[in-house]
């Protein structure tokens, strides 16, 4: 029983990478973590604000995450120095930018608050999606 559900997994993961569109990747990165897709670079700095509603909490709006995160590309100078703070948010815009042909979207943030956890730096994980934008 063991061997089939490993070898659907493998299935689903081989299946979920074929329809990656040329160009485009995924990337999940904790605080101070950096990871590259098609020579676009991104480290993900911090969380600078959650005001998620609590998923155990009723309330009004749902409220946004803020992560802030650098980004380089291949057309950047090198040696350029620091690159510059981006700043992108999980429920109001802007949740994506383009930069070098390339969209960089935050596509969540876990983990969901809930009211009875204080959610420590070193527990976020981002989620981004690279995509290249033809012509």
């Amino acid at each position: 029983m063991g061997a089939a559900v490993a070898a659907i997994l493998v299935a689903g993961c081989a299946r979920h990478s074929a329809t990656a569109p040329s160009g485009a990747g995924y990337l999940t990165l904790k605080a101070g973590e950096h990871g590259e897709v098609n020579g676009i670079a991104v480290t993900m700095v911090r969380v600078d604000a959650d005001s998620r509603c609590p998923s155990d909490v009723q309330c009004v709006s749902a409220g946004n995450a803020v992560v802030a995160f650098t980004l380089r590309t291949p057309s950047d100078p090198l040696g350029s120095g620091t690159a510059a703070l981006q700043f992108l948010n999980t429920t109001v815009e802007p949740r994506s930018l383009v930069r070098a042909g390339y969209r960089i979207t935050l596509d969540s943030l876990t983990p969901y608050p809930v009211s009875t956890h204080t959610i420590a730096p070193d527990e976020y994980r981002a989620f981004f999606s690279v995509a290249f934008l033809p012509d």
